[in-house]
């Protein structure tokens, strides 16, 4: 499960396995027997433009949009909103106000919520929701940190348990915390080495944490993992120097983990690695090619899905250009492409922007693209 990171609450995405696209009856008006015709593989929906949505998750049997407004365009005060996705065909339903502290605005009942208690500076509590009403209790602090650009928490669940990461905590120093994502307990707090920024993902063997960005890892270490209960980090993949390397994308399935990792400078090919078991034990690497981006959803029965540009450069005065979905064969790392659509040059999928903006659900690959200012937009789905 890969990571998440922003200021609110995440919650588990539903995948599933991919469905065989559904065929509409058409009836051919000479009299022909009718045919199939295969629904399309894209469609999309306008979002409304008065709310700026920025969310796309599962929760349940539903799929929800969350978001915001401004109390008016110079307030820096917003509400919370929610509206359900319809499926079919596809649409946005009645658009609903919601608590903003609600962990279940992301489909969770125990999330981590972030809250600045004097200027610059924030806070790491846990949010759990205590009714049906919506009522919220938040736990005591587990975190102080001052706001730059490596503080913000990272986090992601795993069968029962949300891990957080926290780099910046005043007191503490780098953390790596485990709670109960049914009570909403702290079950553990780990020191760990600093990384500025990285990625994360959890399987049943713990969380792994992994250096990325314009940082990289810390000496020669690149991946290192914390396991259920365990006092300190362990060392589980190295390089030469890891500043040197790093980790552009990753996510894990059972006891199963997938990374993308690049060779500085940026722009030389990386190579996809598959790992197996809790010390990381080499199954496969490839070249990408240069044929993927800085995220991936997916699973092993699903397949590890993303979009990129079709084109390496964008034309002068360009705002949109085409984006191909992509399938990578999380059994051999083979990339093939999906479809192809338009998209913003901006919209860079869910990584460094603190919000679910890409989700599977139900045989379907969904992007939501926020409009000019983050408000209104639409949402695409792919069929996969």
């Amino acid at each position: 499960m890969r990571m998440r990171h922003g200021f609110l609450a995440a919650s588990m995405r539903t995948l599933t396995t991919a469905l065989v696209a559904p065929f509409l009856l058409v009836t051919n008006f000479a009299g022909a027997v009718p045919q199939t015709v295969a629904a399309p593989i894209v469609s999309s929906v306008s979002l409304p433009a008065a709310f700026s949505f920025n969310q796309v998750f599962a929760a349940g049997s539903e799929l929800l949009l969350t978001g915001y407004q401004y109390a008016s365009p110079s307030s820096l005060v917003e509400t919370c909103y929610e509206a359900q996705v319809a499926l079919s065909p596809l649409s946005v339903g009645r658009v609903r106000l919601t608590n903003c502290d609600n962990p279940e605005l992301n489909g969770a009942s125990v999330a981590p919520y972030v809250s600045t208690f004097k200027p610059d500076y924030g806070e790491l509590r846990i949010a759990r929701l205590v009714s049906p009403a919506g009522e919220v209790e938040l736990g005591p602090v587990l975190s102080r940190f001052q706001y730059d650009s490596g503080s913000h928490v990272e986090w992601t669940y795993e069968k029962g348990s949300l891990w957080l990461y926290e780099g910046g905590s005043l007191h503490q120093g780098p953390r790596v915390f485990r709670v109960s994502a049914t009570t909403g307990q702290l079950l553990q707090s780990t020191p760990v080495p600093y990384l500025v920024r990285p990625l994360i993902t959890a399987d049943v063997d713990g969380l792994y944490v992994a250096g990325a960005g314009s940082f990289g890892g810390s000496g020669r270490t690149l991946i290192y993992r914390v396991a259920a209960g365990a006092k300190a980090a362990e060392v589980v993949f190295t390089v030469d120097d890891a500043e040197d390397y790093f980790v552009s994308w990753t996510t894990s399935d059972g006891d199963n983990l997938w990374a993308n990792i690049c060779h500085r400078p940026v722009g030389r090919v990386c190579e996809i690695w598959r790992f197996h078991g809790p010390r990381l034990a080499p199954f496969f690497h490839v070249s990408d090619k240069g044929g993927t981006a800085g995220w991936v959803l997916g699973d092993e029965a699903t397949g590890l899905y993303s979009a990129v540009w079709a084109a390496k450069t964008l034309a002068p005065g360009a705002t949109t250009t085409n984006w191909q979905v992509i399938r990578i064969d999380p059994r051999s790392g083979q990339i093939s492409e999906v479809t192809r659509l338009s998209l913003p040059a901006f919209w860079e999928g869910p990584v460094d922007t603190g919000n679910i903006d890409a989700v599977l659900y139900e045989g379907c690959l969904y992007m939501l693209v926020a409009g000019t200012g983050g408000a209104g937009g639409d949402l695409y789905r792919v069929r996969l």
